[in-house]
């Protein structure tokens, strides 16, 4: 259940992936009751209540590499205020939790994958993750190319975030120097927005 992870107070990232981008918000569990969790509002760069209608949310709590992923959010009103209220309890053939094997940093930029237009959606100390309108199997190589990057990753994971668009989660071997280097980019930018 959500609610032996999440309790009052703690700092939340959800990982917010819809057909053709990726964002990142912070948030914090303002209310802990049984297996109801509400957490704060979010809003868009616009100032607008997020309301997460389309795509797929992804939890994780700050500090921590356990993702809680499809988690299910209900926009609702608490004393005149918009946030949302997630629950615990899922079908127990649901897997919903895993550890990542380092942290991901959010890109969200266009990109090459097998020379196939591509959005790069993260970048990891491991791996990259991008989002594709054409389907791959697991196991599969694919050369990507960002900027003057060029690495190749295995697909360790992957899943259809919308109409013929599908996320692809990979695990490098060997990196090269400029891909080291924007992994150290993306995540001193990622913790000075959690800090901030």
């Amino acid at each position: 259940m959500l609610s032996d992870k999440l309790k009052e107070g703690m700092d939340v990232i959800l990982d917010y992936k819809t057909a053709d981008s990726a964002k990142v918000f912070k948030t914090s569990v303002i209310v802990e009751e049984g297996s109801l969790i509400a957490l704060a509002p979010c809003t868009d760069e616009n100032g607008q209540f997020e309301e997460f209608k389309d795509g797929e949310v992804s939890l994780s709590i700050k500090g921590s590499n356990t993702i809680i992923s499809k988690a299910r959010l209900l926009p609702v009103y608490y004393h005149g205020d918009r946030i949302y209220l997630t629950y615990g309890k899922r079908n127990d053939d649901d897997d919903m939790t895993f550890h990542r094997e380092s942290a991901r940093y959010p890109i969200n930029e266009d990109c090459k994958a097998n020379d196939h237009d591509a959005k790069l959606i993260d970048v990891s100390d491991h791996g990259f993750g991008f989002i594709l309108n054409y389907k791959y199997k697991s196991g599969l190589w694919v050369e990507l190319k960002y900027k003057d990057i060029k690495v190749n990753g295995k697909i360790m994971q992957s899943k259809e975030v919308g109409p013929d668009s599908f996320f692809y989660g990979c695990k490098v071997d060997e990196s090269t120097g400029p891909f080291d280097r924007l992994v150290k980019e993306k995540a001193e930018e990622f913790n000075s927005m959690l800090d901030a």
